[in-house]
């Protein structure tokens, strides 16, 4: 059990963090001060890679397995701050909470991943073996999973820990996520002559009803049905609305299971598409994954095809038993459950393969809300579950 006397450096480690504004792309000074400060409590070694990503490495005396603890030092904007009970960087601790944003995504399960680590180098190695890793990554909002490889071709671990809010629970997978891209071309003409042309939104809404009506969208005892919302629709030329568009684009939000693939996902839809184009010789449209790119604050460019595939663990995995193990050993239930949410996991264990669990503090019904919060009880339960986490796997 942690010392009650290290949660004050747990409670102002969050504080600090949530104090240092780091929207996607500005995490430098949230990351220039985990530099300094894992240093300070105790770290091996801590360094950051070239998409500005910080890791921290406390190493035990023998060889054994490498175990890391990964959360993310971005958060969705603020767009009111004026609608905030509590101001939104002020870390504020009132009525057993922690406020301000970032304290449950991901800041507070981060501040108690440090100070797990720095209380297990502090306190003591003995029956500890290999080596905890802590990764700081960014760009996880806008494009999760992605930097997370650079946190894993750093330290190759062999077990992960993503912080994400879980409501305490013990995440043993999540559906994946990507975004399709349908475009339909037609032909522009004057509005006075309609005939005369192809107008592109009728062609995408014709498709859009086919593929809600005949997609097949397959189902998975543990996560469950995947789906395929349309979320964004746009047409072009749109400078001028007497002329009919020739073109149209419309975006879905695609759910997916672990039996599906990058190549099966599109082919589905692409069948759909030429069945239309059969039946009707004016249809032309083509579908892809959507990219989309960011800039990490370091000045390297992240860009990415949207498609970030399903994980799952066995509930008797190895991993899980042990994660169980850890939490049982620290007087802490051990609920297993899935992410509803996307997370860096993907790329650990949808794309890497390594096995990976989320366990983090908070609900998760108050992701990206303002006031946001995080109790202080949950941050303290939390890093005690990282702690008995490590001991579980890296006991010799």
């Amino acid at each position: 059990m942690v010392n009650p006397e290290h949660y004050n450096t747990l409670f102002s480690l969050a504080q600090d963090l949530i104090r240092i504004p780091s929207p996607p792309g500005q995490e430098r000074d949230v990351a220039e001060y985990l530099q300094r400060t894992m240093g300070e409590m105790g770290f091996t070694e801590v360094q950051s890679d070239k998409y500005g990503n910080v890791i921290g490495r406390i190493s035990f005396s023998k060889d054994g397995p490498v175990l890391l603890f990964e959360g993310h030092m971005d958060h969705v904007r603020v767009l009111h701050p004026e609608y905030w009970i509590h101001y939104p960087y002020g870390g504020e601790m009132s009525k057993g909470c922690l406020w301000g944003r970032g304290a449950t995504d991901n800041k507070g399960a981060l501040a108690a991943m440090i100070s797990a680590a720095s209380f297990l180098s502090r306190s003591g190695t003995h029956g500890l073996r290999g080596s905890l890793y802590v990764g700081a990554s960014v760009l996880q909002e806008p494009l999760e999973s992605v930097a997370a490889s650079g946190i894993a071709e750093l330290c190759h671990p062999d077990f992960v820990v993503v912080g994400e809010a879980s409501g305490n629970a013990v995440m043993r997978g999540q559906r994946g996520r990507a975004e399709i891209l349908l475009e339909t071309k037609g032909q522009s003409v004057h509005c006075a002559f309609p005939h005369e042309g192809i107008n592109a939104i009728r062609k995408m809404l014709r498709v859009a009803s086919l593929i809600e009506k005949e997609l097949f969208l397959p189902e998975e005892p543990v996560l469950g049905k995947g789906s395929m919302e349309l979320t964004s629709i746009e047409s072009s030329p749109q400078q001028d609305f007497n002329i009919v568009p020739n073109f149209c684009t419309a975006y879905f939000d695609r759910r997916l299971l672990l039996s599906e693939t990058r190549d099966g996902v599109l082919a589905d839809i692409q069948e759909i598409l030429e069945e239309e184009a059969l039946r009707d010789d004016a249809f032309r449209a083509s579908v892809r994954y959507s990219t989309k790119e960011q800039l990490c604050y370091t000045g390297k460019l992240l860009r990415s095809e949207v498609f970030y595939p399903a994980w799952l663990l066995e509930e008797n995995h190895p991993f899980v038993r042990r994660v169980c193990d850890g939490l049982h050993s620290m007087g802490l239930p051990c609920t297993l459950d899935i992410y509803p949410y996307s997370t860096n996991a993907s790329y650990y264990a949808g794309v890497a393969g390594i096995p990976t669990v989320g366990f983090g503090p908070a609900q998760m019904s108050i992701l990206h809300l303002d006031d946001e919060y995080i109790e202080l009880d949950d941050l303290v339960r939390i890093c005690n579950g990282y702690v008995g986490i490590a001991h579980s796997v890296l006991a010799t």
